[in-house]
């Protein structure tokens, strides 16, 4: 078999459960970073038969791609991802720069924390833009921490993680003061789980999806209490939220007290952000 070849297998079978152009955008993904192959009309011959044929098994299997070849793209870097880490999408990019502008219009900024960072790619896209600053990134798992500190040293960004349950408010006196707080925390009602991808749904960690059906708020809730207490004089707090639950963030910033609050969509004119001051 030539990789030729082999690229064409791929395709194919991909093509399965993806439309061809989207599969043929998989495979080229698949060959440049797990196989090193940019051109893939090359007659070379091909011989990792096996690993091929255990991508193609967990592609069929609906595993997302990211999964399959343990990395994900994120603000032009590279991140490792496992099971125990939510894989990092691109509208969060968009919170990024969000960040990102306000940091550049207001200065002065020492020290800020994202909340439940899974595999790192907030704070330490942000430490990237901000070097001179103290960034924090916590997770309420080892796991996803020993990921996002793996990641850290990948694209060699010194990103303080630390394993934090930010429910537990007996653990809060270890953060220091910060400017800005930042958080995509889990927003999915158990009762919408049946609506959920099967990609989605049977490989991502639940505790990175999920809320009690009783109080979709609840991280939005302790992160808000968290934040009045931690946050500096004229600090920032953003979110990322559901489309559906927007509104209900934004009004929940408004009613304890931050002010400046805005609302923004996302790329596909989703209610996706929002951000206020205290």
């Amino acid at each position: 078999m030539t990789i030729k070849t082999a690229y064409q297998k791929l395709v194919k079978e991909l093509t399965n459960i993806y439309d061809e152009r989207e599969a043929n955008n998989i495979a080229s993904i698949i060959f440049e970073d797990v196989f090193a192959v940019n051109n893939t009309n090359r007659e070379t011959a091909f011989d990792e038969h096996e690993r091929l044929q255990n991508i193609i098994d967990r592609m069929l299997n609906h595993e997302p791609m990211q999964y399959v070849i343990g990395e994900a793209d994120f603000w032009g870097m590279k991140f490792k991802v496992n099971k125990h880490v939510h894989i990092p999408r691109g509208e969060t990019e968009e919170l990024v720069d969000w960040v990102k502008d306000i940091v550049n219009e207001n200065g002065l900024i020492k020290n800020m924390m994202d909340i439940g960072s899974g595999s790192g790619n907030i704070p330490i896209a942000l430490k990237k833009e901000f070097p001179t600053v103290h960034v924090i990134g916590c997770d309420v798992t080892a796991e996803a921490v020993e990921v996002a500190s793996q990641n850290a040293e990948l694209n060699n960004l010194d990103v303080d993680m630390q394993i934090l349950d930010i429910l537990d408010e007996a653990q809060w006196s270890k953060i220091p003061k910060q400017d800005i707080v930042i958080s995509n925390p889990p927003y999915i009602p158990l009762k919408e789980k049946e609506l959920m991808p099967e990609h989605v749904l049977g490989f991502e960690p639940p505790v990175s999806l999920f809320v009690p059906n009783e109080d979709p708020l609840r991280f939005y809730k302790k992160i808000v209490k968290f934040a009045k207490e931690k946050l500096t004089p004229n600090g920032f707090l953003f979110f990322e939220t559901n489309e559906f639950n927007a509104n209900d963030v934004l009004e929940l910033l408004k009613d304890n007290g931050f002010r400046d609050c805005e609302l923004r969509q996302d790329m596909s004119g989703r209610d996706r952000r929002v951000m206020g001051r205290v």
